[in-house]
């Protein structure tokens, strides 16, 4: 949550600066993002999670937000903004949902209790990722993507790891 709340936090004043992008362009970025959010959530994660493991599916997930956070620093259009926001969103849309049942499936504790913390957890990334990304955004504009980027790098890395140790025994 902290990851994607970075972005969302920050793409409009991003779009600003960088392209000189005013409420139109960014309205239909957003519409792009709702659309790519909802198509995802609506139509892919199910099939995947029935096809893959969800760890496979958080693995490239984390993947898929890291790349996408940098590309949407390359794009040079408006054109080019829309495709890697939409593949960024695409990631980012199957990640949530992904993980949220991971964590449901494989809780050692009480459920209710787990999907509180959870909840706890996202409720933290909400507010703390626009309050990183609006003070590094004004350190340089293109912080927060590259800060974001690295987040979820870390992320795919730590899981990966974490993936191996699982199956090698060091791990429940």
């Amino acid at each position: 949550m902290f990851g994607q709340k970075i972005f969302s936090s920050i793409y409009g004043l991003y779009a600003l600066e960088r392209y000189g992008y005013g409420p139109e362009q960014v309205g239909i970025i957003l519409m792009v993002m709702g659309l790519m959010y909802a198509l995802a959530q609506g139509i892919l994660v199910g099939p995947l999670t029935k096809r893959f493991s969800e760890n496979k599916i958080i693995v490239a997930a984390l993947a898929g937000n890291a790349v996408g956070f940098i590309a949407i620093l390359l794009a040079s259009s408006f054109i080019g903004l829309l495709l890697t926001i939409s593949f960024f969103m695409l990631f980012n849309s199957i990640l949530k949902p992904t993980a949220i049942s991971f964590v449901s499936k494989n809780t050692t504790m009480r459920q209710g209790a787990t999907m509180g913390l959870v909840e706890s957890y996202m409720s933290l990334g909400r507010v703390l990722g626009p309050l990183w990304s609006g003070f590094i955004f004004d350190v340089n504009i293109n912080y927060p993507f590259i800060s974001g980027g690295l987040i979820f790098l870390l992320f795919f890395i730590l899981q990966t790891i974490s993936k191996v140790k699982r199956k090698k025994g060091y791990l429940c």
